[in-house]
């Protein structure tokens, strides 16, 4: 069996010397179960909930074990924390990212503040994305579903100094039709396109 390294301790351990409750979820794995959104993780995640707005599809609301803020308000402070290659995103709108090109993703439950600072009280998700290794490389991946669902995301990486200085780059686009229309101006609600 594979040992799974984490960094839930702002270092690199193995998940079974981590002294908290941690799941991790490796890129590869993500890929091969069409993961394509955080969101998509609560089926797979023990004591985890992550639930949006209709009217919002990017925003999140995340519940770690019962602990979670249910407010609509995107700029109100969260008792989950998501924390992006180290970096905290601190409100809820935009945070049901997509899950492309990511190394991995560690669910830590329970309070982190000492680690992680404030609005930790409920846990963290943090993701980490992929490095450049040094090789020229990348890949392209499509995908088509309901409601006009067109999902394309790919990544290319090369080396520009060898053994020294390396460049990898990603993206994504997102576009679907909402599912409900708003009587009022017409608008598709859960539209998206990004």
């Amino acid at each position: 069996i594979a040992d799974i390294v984490v960094t839930a301790q702002k270092k690199e351990e193995n998940l079974q010397s981590v002294p908290i409750s941690v799941s991790a979820i490796a890129g590869e794995s993500l890929a091969a179960a069409q993961v394509t959104s955080l969101q998509a993780l609560q089926n797979s995640v023990p004591n985890v909930q992550i639930d949006n707005f209709a009217n919002t599809p990017n925003n999140a609301v995340f519940t770690i074990r019962g602990i979670g803020v249910i407010e609509p308000d995107p700029y109100a402070g969260n008792t989950v924390s998501i924390v992006v290659d180290g970096v905290p995103q601190f409100f809820s709108m935009g945070a049901l990212l997509d899950t492309y090109d990511i190394d991995r993703i560690e669910i830590l439950r329970g309070p982190q503040g000492t680690l992680f600072g404030a609005n930790t009280t409920g846990g963290v998700v943090n993701v980490v994305n992929k490095q450049p290794t040094g090789e020229f490389g990348g890949y392209v991946r499509a995908m088509y579903g309901n409601w006009h669902r067109f999902d394309i995301n790919g990544a290319i990486e090369m080396p520009l100094v060898e053994d020294m200085l390396s460049l990898r780059v990603a993206g994504v686009h997102t576009q679907r039709h909402g599912w409900v229309t708003n009587v009022w101006n017409g608008e598709d609600m859960g539209r998206k396109n990004v």
